[in-house]
């Protein structure tokens, strides 16, 4: 069985206002050599809450029109996105678990109830 390992996602809010599209993207599963990475790099041992500014931008590979995403990239984000992307982040890397077995009270029989990850179509 092969891991999924990248997620396709829709932005809470467009980022070209003016045309008013819902933005798609697409985010991969963090590796440990981003982790490392980012503790190494200056910008976050000066301000350790840039993390997920760096993080986001290594781990996102697509943003609406931009197949190239980088720190400006996300620093320009509005809050509720930059809000969204991290969670959507730590939801999809810390594996949650997706379906659950439920037993229907009025026919005993057993469903699979299947969850969806924010923001994945």
């Amino acid at each position: 069985m092969k891991i999924k390992s990248e997620y396709n996602f829709t932005l809470p809010e467009c980022l070209d206002l003016g045309k008013n599209k819902k933005t798609c993207g697409m985010m991969r599963l963090a590796k440990v050599k981003d982790i490392i990475d980012i503790f190494h790099d200056m910008r976050v041992r000066k301000n350790p809450s840039y993390f997920y500014v760096i993080l986001l931008s290594k781990v996102i590979k697509k943003l609406g029109e931009l197949s190239i995403i980088n720190s400006k990239v996300i620093e320009n984000l509005t809050p509720l996105n930059f809000a969204f992307l991290v969670d959507f982040f730590n939801e999809i890397n810390h594996n949650l678990a997706t379906s659950f077995p439920v037993l229907c009270e009025n026919c005993n029989n057993i469903f699979k109830l299947e969850l969806e990850i924010v923001g994945e179509f």
